[in-house]
């Protein structure tokens, strides 16, 4: 990993292309696993840590959702488990902040939905069944996420369906109640990201 902080602390300026080649190498050497000390913690934090050396230094450069970021933060999510949410886990607190600040650098309605369904008075008061359902919903789109390069156009459309069908279910069961918003933002935010990888042809080809 190359740390950021450390480039644009110690060089007078940067152009926001190598800024960002070097934020998305970071991010790929999570994918790859290649260095266990390259951590969605590490990547993040010296990211944050590299804009503030730049905004000291007058230096402004985008600060945009990253969707391969989001789809590594939403899978540690899921590898932690909604299902088994943990009040006191400090992990997964970190991980829906991380989250939240990303979407909502794309909608920040949307991120406020994350953060509700992710909440722990949505998960504690709910009943396991319904929470399974999320669970599930968002596992289908967080698998396509993480493995667009091993997954053709067909097969990423199969599961953007399934996973749509689960939020269908969670709509179901609640009809009237306002949390169908929040469902319907996160399933619109997880299929526009999905159509936007389509439309870019970032799968694989057959």
């Amino acid at each position: 990993m190359e740390y950021l902080s450390g480039k644009v602390g110690t060089e007078e300026s940067i152009s926001e292309k190598e800024f960002f080649e070097i934020y998305h190498n970071n991010i790929k050497e999570l994918s790859s696993k290649v260095n266990a000390n390259t951590t969605i913690f590490t990547v993040i934090e010296d990211y944050k840590k590299a804009q503030i050396i730049l905004k000291n230094k007058n230096i402004a450069i985008e600060d945009e959702f990253n969707r391969y970021i989001f789809s590594q933060i939403l899978a540690k999510i899921k590898s932690i488990g909604i299902k088994n949410w943990e009040l006191q886990s400090r992990e997964f607190i970190l991980y829906i902040n991380y989250l939240f600040e990303e979407v909502s650098k794309k909608n920040r309605i949307t991120g406020e939905h994350f953060k509700k369904v992710f909440s722990k008075e949505y998960i504690t008061s709910t009943k396991k069944d319904v929470v399974n359902t999320l669970y599930t919903a968002i596992s289908h789109f967080v698998e396509i996420l993480v493995n667009t390069h091993q997954y053709t156009k067909t097969t990423i459309e199969q599961n953007s369906r399934i996973g749509s069908t689960y939020f269908s279910e969670l709509k179901e069961q609640y009809r009237s109640d306002p949390i169908i918003k929040s469902f319907e933002s996160i399933e619109d935010f997880l299929n526009a990201i999905i159509q936007k990888i389509i439309e870019e042809g970032d799968y694989k080809k057959v």
